[in-house]
């Protein structure tokens, strides 16, 4: 990925590391945003019809 694991810990710790890393860091963690988002659901009625027709 070019970045270390130590200047990926730096930046999550300090919110700041070498210029170069900083810049693919936010790169990967802008680009993986949508993984963080719940998964969207469909909702919709859920009455049972069936039992409305005993």
């Amino acid at each position: 990925m070019g970045i270390t694991y130590k200047q990926i810990e730096e930046m999550i710790e300090t919110g700041d590391t070498e210029k170069k890393a900083k810049e693919i860091i936010l790169k990967k963690y802008r680009a993986s945003a949508h993984k963080r988002e719940p998964v969207p659901r469909y909702e919709f009625d859920r009455t049972n019809h069936l039992m409305e027709m005993e």
